[in-house]
């Protein structure tokens, strides 16, 4: 046994010393000069001349090499370190089958609970959560959800998880789509069902988050305001990453809740990729995850959490800092494809003066207010005011932690405001809303609870019906103002697919489409759905080619306009023949365009 243990620790040593020595090559290869490379590269291939290697093909790998080397030279650390590395590998898989255990036991126990009521409420407004996003699941493609698909999902992994050339590419949510459309096909709800997913488990999630804040009550009516929350509805019902950014921080949360009462590897690990997996969809990820290490800082701080201040910290301090590695690793292919530089010019293009900082931000907070509340009658939302207001005033009544989590969350999002000094879409603010609605929720159940004693034994039965009729209700307005089909949010463009299959039965083979801004990436997806040659919208026109025109109009575009950007004319006396009126474009036959003479 003693040489068989000598025999595989002599094994590993060596396996050690040739990895790192292959790193200390790699290393010291990326930084030589490329006159040097490429003699050595000439010299090996087996023509003399190795013609794929230039200068442009050193830039795309010099990245890749130096990681590939700086990975393998950590084996030399992990090496030395290998004893400490079992043990907290043992640790850890100890604490996943402990915690495992425990979440066992407890959705046990929920099943088994005498209070029959509660739970099936819950299980009801989970239903009407699914039905709610399921009706606006088919809607027509918007403009984001499309040219996402078209430029990054649609394509190869390699190309869609590296090229971050706009922000609007959310790397993971990337990646599911991908899959789901490599899967299931291309249709709309299955693009969708990412996003879709992830907003009918923000219910859930929801509820878990609120109850360990506020308690089993709060937490139900909590599920039922997010079920019927009109703008969750929407952007869970579209291909983007926001939803699945709200469900991250709420499950962050939920976990710090968690962690402040028991010191579990296990839970730490998995809120670090919960965190590195937010930052990969949208970097915006870094004000949720500061609000909730400024909260768990908070805690610590006011000595509130079982587990000793100082351990917390530390536990934290490590978490935070495996998080931000992880999320760095993740970004590096596309920060290698395309370039830091272009990053840096994306966020100082959306600074903003002093001067205009405080106005332009309190529009944007009346707009988040006005679209957080939007298809809630008016005295319902005095209702939800006054359930927010209650539950600061009755904090210690309603709450099971000492610092009040919404307060912190503020406080950091303005931090983080007047730092980067930049004004976010509005959209951002989405993974703010189940937080407020949780918060309303436990000031409804508080001033419900003053009144509780004379419920009786029928509280629990109150507060189901109580819930289940406030998300049916709320979400029958939702369906009859059906806001989240007319919302502009993303680049509406309805009648995309009524044209690309009218195209698809008027179109010649030498006929173009001449379309820009928000009409353009859905038109390029209903023609490639429906089968119309992606050619037709290429702008290769001459005098005989006869042209058809999609002018958006709520984008106040013109005829003018889009023949400007294709720098295309009309000689006088050619007159262009409207031949369609929609709800949002018109659209114009023409023939004799010429190039532009300014072009």
């Amino acid at each position: 046994m003693r040489s068989r243990s000598t025999f595989g620790r002599g094994c590993l040593l060596l396996i050690t010393v040739l990895a790192a020595s292959l790193g200390a090559v790699l290393l010291v290869l990326s930084f030589l000069p490329f006159g040097t490379l490429k003699s050595g590269a000439d010299w090996l291939a087996s023509g003399g001349s190795a013609e794929f290697f230039d200068r442009a093909f050193l830039r795309r790998i010099v990245n890749v090499v130096r990681l590939a080397a700086a990975l393998l030279l950590c084996s030399v650390p992990l090496y030395l370190g290998r004893r400490h590395v079992g043990r907290f590998l043992r640790d850890l898989g100890t604490s996943f089958s402990s915690l495992a255990r425990d979440v066992v036991r407890s959705l046990r126990a929920s099943v088994a609970t005498r209070d029959r009521a509660h739970l099936v409420g819950f299980c009801a407004i989970i239903l009407v959560a699914i039905v709610l996003r399921l009706c606006f699941l088919w809607q027509p493609m918007r403009y984001d959800e499309a040219f996402t698909f078209q430029h990054y999902a649609s394509r190869p992994l390699t190309q869609g998880l590296t090229d971050y050339s706009y922000v609007n590419n959310h790397l993971f949510h990337t990646l599911q789509v991908h899959v789901a459309y490599r899967v299931l096909g291309n249709r709309p709800w299955v693009l969708r069902l990412p996003a879709f997913l992830a907003g009918v488990l923000l219910v859930p999630a929801s509820y878990l988050a609120v109850r360990a804040l506020y308690g089993k009550q709060a937490a139900l009516l909590a599920a039922a305001l997010v079920a019927a929350s009109s703008r969750l509805i929407e952007f869970s019902a579209l291909a983007r990453g926001y939803s699945l950014l709200c469900l991250i921080f709420v499950l962050m949360l939920a976990l710090a809740t968690f962690l402040k009462r028991r010191r579990e590897p296990a839970a730490w690990a998995v809120f670090a990729v919960l965190a590195a997996l937010g930052f990969w969809t949208i970097p915006f990820m870094i004000y949720p995850f500061a609000a909730v290490i400024a909260w768990l800082v908070a805690s610590a701080a006011f000595k509130d959490a079982s587990v000793g201040g100082a351990r917390l910290l530390k536990d934290l301090l490590v978490t935070a800092a495996v998080a931000v590695l992880l999320a760095f690793l993740l970004y590096v292919p596309a920060l290698h494809f395309t370039g830091v530089g272009a990053v840096k010019r994306m966020l100082a293009s959306t600074r903003v003066s002093w001067s205009r900082l405080a106005p332009e931000l309190l529009a944007s907070f009346h707009t988040v207010w006005l679209e957080w509340h939007r298809d809630i009658p008016v005295a319902v939302r005095a209702v939800f005011v006054a359930g927010f207001i209650a539950s600061l005033v009755l904090h210690r009544r309603v709450a099971s932690h000492r610092v009040p989590v919404v307060i912190v969350v503020v406080l950091v999002c303005l931090i983080g405001l007047l730092v980067q000094r930049a004004l976010p879409r509005t959209r951002c603010w989405l993974f703010l809303l189940p937080l407020y609605l949780g918060v309303v929720a436990a000031g409804l159940s508080g001033l419900i609870g003053l009144v509780e004693a004379r419920l009786g034994r029928h509280t629990s039965t109150i507060y189901a019906v109580f819930g289940l009729v406030l998300s049916v209700g709320l979400g029958v307005g939702v369906l009859c103002q059906r806001s989240v089909y007319y919302s502009t949010d993303g680049g509406a463009f309805r009648e995309a697919e009524e044209l690309a299959l009218f195209f698809k039965d008027e179109l010649r083979p030498s006929d173009k489409v001449l379309a820009v801004g928000t009409p353009r990436p859905s038109l390029e997806y209903y023609f490639d759905l429906h089968g119309v040659p992606l050619d037709h919208l290429r702008a290769d026109v001459t005098p005989d080619t006869r042209v058809y025109i999609v002018v958006g109009q709520p984008r106040n575009q013109t005829l003018a306009g889009v023949l400007d950007k294709y720098r295309l004319s009309a000689p006088e006396g050619v007159e262009p023949e409207p031949i369609g009126h929609y709800e949002s474009s018109v659209l114009y036959r023409m023939t004799g365009l010429r190039r532009s003479e300014t072009e």
